[in-house]
């Protein structure tokens, strides 16, 4: 059973093998100013590449004992995160030298994101919860307010307001000491990414029932992107 079945069933948290899969998950991110992407290969490893045409790989960090659904580079480039199924965070340099591992969450690590300003590094789990760490470590905060598993974090562009997207179908709204603001309903039958506009007066937010919506920061639905046949796994907000 391959990791698309994995993610395609994110609605009930199925966990299952996939050793039929070399590749594990594509998740590539560009880092603009050194043209460096990141990416996990396998259960175990995180390579970096330079974003050129051929994709050159720079080097292949190791030590996850399974697979790893997400990778976070930090805003000056020096520092990249992961995490995934064995629900630790491993933090490297970008010399590949591991400087930290934590023993993050109880369940599966979804995804990470770290602040605008690198002095936080956030991680979504489907253990209900979405902790807020500093990049040697140590625990800030952990936000527990909601009912299902966590998948959907984002930071907003001014870094002063997060946001969370679950599968109990809510969006929460959070400033950055933890405190709840608002708790937005989706009716989406679960939710499964959240991203800001570069304004950060926008939020979009992909589901399970295969839509993308807008929101505002106060909870008002401003459109729906109908037209995916699945759920949707990754979402991004561009423009002004």
């Amino acid at each position: 059973m391959g990791i698309d079945h994995r993610i395609d069933n994110i609605g009930g948290v199925q966990k299952s093998e996939s050793n039929d899969r070399e590749v594990a998950v594509a998740a590539i991110k560009i880092l603009k100013l050194q043209q460096i992407g990141i990416g996990i290969q396998g259960k175990r490893r995180i390579f970096l590449t330079q974003i050129l045409l051929p994709l050159k790989l720079l080097r292949t960090f190791t030590g996850h004992p399974a697979i790893i659904f997400a990778v976070a580079i930090s805003p000056d480039g020096k520092t990249i995160a992961s995490a995934g199924d064995d629900k630790t965070i491993k933090i490297w340099n970008f010399e590949g030298k591991l400087l930290h591992s934590i023993n993050a969450h109880k369940e599966i690590i979804w995804k990470l994101a770290f602040s605008p300003d690198g002095q936080l590094l956030a991680s979504a789990s489907a253990d209900r919860t979405v902790k807020l760490w500093q990049p040697d470590g140590r625990l800030v905060k952990t936000l527990t307010d909601h009912a299902g598993g966590v998948l959907g974090f984002a930071f907003s562009p001014q870094g002063n307001i997060i946001a969370s997207a679950s599968q109990d179908d809510t969006i929460k709204l959070w400033k950055i000491d933890g405190t709840l603001l608002k708790t937005i309903q989706a009716n989406s039958h679960g939710l499964t990414r959240v991203a800001f506009s570069p304004n950060g007066q926008i939020i979009a937010t992909g589901s399970i029932d295969n839509q993308v919506k807008l929101w505002n920061l106060e909870g008002k639905l401003l459109k729906f992107l109908p037209g995916h046949q699945g759920a949707i796994k990754s979402v991004i907000v561009t423009g002004k």
